[in-house]
This record gives C-alpha cells, structure tokens and sequence, in this order.
C-alpha cells in the first residue's frame, strides 16, 4: 500500500482524508451517495459483470492486462472477490485488513462458479441492509460501513471501465449496455 511521507509522518496513501491533514488541509472523504443507491449500483455492476462473463469470449480470459501482472479472467476473479469481501463484512467481520483490499482469490474459480456466486452476491445485497454507521477497523483507519461500501462500489466500477476498454482492444464482442451516469459521484479517477 502507499505511503505518503511530510515534515517526518506518515499514513497510507490510499485514503485522502489521512493525507490532506498531513499536509494541513481539509478534506471531507464522506460518501456523497447513500447506502441505497450504492447498494443499487454494487448489484448493478455485479449483475452486469455476471452478463459478461456469460458473454465474453473465453479466448479473452489469458489476456495480460497493460501495465498489470493479471489477466483479464484474473481482473474478474478480483472483481468477484472485492464483493465477496464486503459481504463478509456486513455479515460481521470486523476488520477490513490490506490483505482483504488485494482481494486475491484464494483458488481460481471457473466461469460458471463465479456467474453462479455473482447472481448470488446481488440476490444477497437486496436483503442485507445494515448499520451503516457501524465502525470497521480498516487497514487505512477506522471507517463506517458506508465508507468501506462505497470503496467496494467504485473499486468494482473502476475495473468494470478497465474491462470495457479491455474488451474494446481485443474484441469485436460487446459488451452488456452500461449507463455511464452509474459512475456519477463515485470518487474514481477521470481515467481508466
């Protein structure tokens, strides 16, 4: 994980809230969406990454990713672990450690498993609301349930866009329609 060093401190880059009061600034980190509606998209996303695995040409799968040491079946694999994590979470895991944030599955998984677990994943969310506010020791610090759903909810997103334009390089295939305002104040770079 990054490490962001000023005057002799230290915290971990991967929070920008910790990083601007290094540096002596204000940053508010809240989510600006409400758990409901990244509750809707987290089951968007993962009914749509569920449609592209059905859809996406096996021959894609061992595609290097640019600049990554993963494959384009293994960026799935991720994705379907991201959201595995948050569930456990929300059924009481306490912690939300680095290793949990790799999201690296623990075996691979064939196309049929991870349909079958993504379909289940989003059927789950519909009936798993929770408090929100809840506190959950995070490899970056402490953070509501909130916080760590809307990392989940973009962190998906974010591989989903990398996986269109992906697909875009290497296939005529389309993939399934996605409404780009679905990216809409989730707080992901401007680029893929």
């Amino acid at each position: 994980m990054p490490v962001i060093e000023y005057n002799n401190q230290s915290v971990s880059g991967v929070d920008l809230e910790p990083v601007a009061s290094l540096l002596g600034l204000t940053y508010d980190s809240s989510p600006e969406l409400s758990p409901e509606e990244l509750t809707r998209r987290l089951q968007i996303f993962l009914n749509w990454l569920e449609q592209t695995v059905s859809d996406l040409p096996i021959e894609l799968y061992s595609i290097s990713i640019p600049g990554r040491d993963r494959t384009i079946w293994e960026l799935i694999e991720h994705m379907h672990e991201v959201a595995c994590v948050y569930l456990r979470i929300v059924q009481g895991q306490q912690t939300f450690s680095s290793t949990d944030a790799l999201a690296q599955p623990k075996e691979a998984i064939g196309n049929k498993r991870v349909q079958a677990s993504l379909k289940m994943l989003s059927a789950i969310l519909i009936d798993t609301a929770g408090n929100y506010e809840r506190r959950i020791d995070a490899y970056f610090g402490v953070a509501s349930l909130h916080y760590v759903l809307e990392r989940t909810t973009w962190h998906i997103a974010q591989h989903i866009r990398q996986l269109i334009d992906l697909s875009k390089a290497h296939t005529a295939t389309s993939l399934p329609h996605l409404n780009q305002r679905l990216f809409e104040q989730l707080p992901m770079p401007n680029e893929i």
